[in-house]
């Protein structure tokens, strides 16, 4: 099979709604998107179209290798981000991401639950406000656009986390 280029590909968010879940596979299907070609999920941390970036995250690292336990967290109305350890600010995804207005986040608490893979969360748009590359991972400050709704479903997966693990810091 042959690998799919994203870019190619453009995703219409007006869609997609806030706070409503959907899996990676979903989004595409409601995006008229191709199907993903192999056995492997290559729709990672970060997925770059061609009209939108998409970062997915999954907040409670529990299981994670040490070396991907980014921290990510809401505060108040901003989403703290840890890109993936490979990023830097020339590569193309994060220079988007900086420069463009066009970049959406997807969160879950947690990847799978009693082996299932859970949905992600639409949280709506981003923005960067801060971030610092003296660091690896590279550390992001992003607005979320969407803050009215936005607040409700962080609380709640706050909570939620808090309740398993109690590390994260929810305003």
């Amino acid at each position: 099979m042959n690998k799919i280029t994203w870019s190619e590909h453009s995703l219409d968010m007006n869609l997609f709604h806030v706070g409503n879940q959907f899996t990676r596979k979903q989004i595409r299907k409601i995006g008229s998107l191709p199907d993903n070609p192999g056995p492997q999920e290559n729709w990672g941390g970060i997925v770059s179209l061609n009209n939108v970036v998409l970062i997915f995250v999954t907040l409670d690292k529990g299981s994670a290798k040490k070396e991907y336990k980014y921290i990510d967290y809401f505060e108040d109305r901003d989403f703290m981000w840890e890109s993936q350890n490979s990023n830097t600010l020339a590569t193309p995804s994060i220079k988007r991401i900086m420069n463009e207005d066009n970049t959406f986040l997807f969160i879950r608490t947690a990847s799978k639950i009693n082996g299932i893979t859970q949905p992600f969360t639409y949280i709506g748009g981003i923005y960067p406000v801060d971030f610092d590359d003296g660091v690896k991972p590279l550390k992001f400050q992003f607005e979320c656009l969407d803050y009215q709704t936005k607040r409700f479903i962080s609380s709640n997966i706050c909570m939620e986390i808090r309740r398993k693990a109690n590390t994260y810091n929810c305003s």
